[in-house]
């Protein structure tokens, strides 16, 4: 086994690579680590030949360097478990590729490993993100401490995994995956380093709204039953008012009045189609958990993976040129 591997998920990053693997190695090769380390990219399906500037900086820096090139775009998730399942390391860091999280942490989280701890999380107490990608993290991240107590206030992508925790995570079976809250369930020693996270120099962000909306239903569904119990309770207020209203009415048409039927009764009717209203965007709520189901049922795989290049820290891959060319 190496010490340290550091897995990379890259998605349209091409051009922060260059930066980032600088960085990483600047920071790796002034720490004592005696077996060595790796670098674990997982290109995710880009489209900016980021997998081809990967191949060109393997032959600029000297260490291992593995690229796992995925059969298409599976998402954040996926990428990172399949970074996870090739990392040969003691030690397992897990760094998004926009620079936004700093390398010059790994040291005091490799130390905080040295001293027991199975993870060690990089945790944002400030974010440089847009307005609304700040409001709704922070929604997020308040929904899943109602589960996960001691997940951060800002959430974490950044984060160090001892070899057994990285095993423990890989045992853990599911296709839409809240990352964060199946960290926290392992349950193992956990060390939390804060940091101010910076803002993006390079590129765009690929966090698009419609993936963070699913993601957001990822977590919704993986840590909370807040749904499933306010449908119930709006059934419950449903049928009461429902069945209410017909004695009511049968009431009424035994005494011969016939006021039920009028205009005046029109408010009540319109509150009954509103509460009917909720009940079904609720029920759509519950068809995301069904089909959560339905997703484990046929089981396909999380991810496929399209090709695989390593090579060895005295090795060159032979493709000279400007990786960003």
């Amino acid at each position: 086994m190496t010490e340290i591997s550091v897995v990379v998920p890259v998605f349209q990053n091409r051009e922060s690579l260059h930066p980032l693997i600088k960085r990483i190695t600047d920071v790796l090769d002034m720490m004592d680590i005696n077996a060595g380390y790796e670098l674990i990219f997982v290109d995710d399906g880009s489209t900016d030949k980021s997998y081809s500037a990967l191949r060109e900086l393997s032959n600029l820096f000297v260490c291992t360097f593995k690229i796992v090139q995925l059969s298409r775009n599976f998402g954040q998730v996926p990428a990172i478990s399949a970074g996870l399942a090739h990392a040969s390391g003691k030690a397992v860091v897990v760094i998004s590729a926009d620079l936004q999280d700093p390398p010059e942490l790994i040291p005091l989280m490799f130390d905080e490993w040295l001293h027991g701890k199975d993870i060690v999380i990089a945790h944002r107490i400030s974010r440089r993100d847009p307005l609304i990608a700040q409001i709704t993290s922070k929604i997020a991240y308040r929904i899943a401490r109602k589960k996960y107590p001691t997940m951060p206030r800002g959430g974490f992508d950044f984060l160090l995994l001892s070899a057994r925790a990285t095993e423990a995570y890989l045992k853990m079976k599911g296709k839409n995956r809240f990352f964060q809250g199946d960290i926290m369930y392992l349950g193992f020693k956990i060390a939390f380093v804060p940091y101010k996270r910076s803002s993006r120099d390079t590129g765009k962000s690929q966090w698009t709204f419609s993936k963070r909306m699913k993601y957001f239903q990822d977590l919704l569904v993986t840590s909370s039953n807040f749904f499933p119990k306010v449908a119930t309770l709006i059934g419950g207020i449903i049928t009461t008012f429902s069945s209410s209203f017909l004695i009511v009415t049968v009431l009424l048409r035994l005494s011969g009045r016939h006021e039920i039927f009028s205009i005046q009764l029109n408010p009540g009717l319109t509150l009954l189609v509103l509460l009917l209203g909720f009940g079904i965007l609720l029920l759509g709520q519950i068809g995301e958990y069904l089909w959560r189901i339905y997703e484990e049922l046929i089981d396909r795989p999380a991810y496929l993976i399209d090709q695989i290049f390593e090579k060895a820290s005295n090795e060159s891959s032979g493709i000279p040129g400007d990786p960003l060319s």
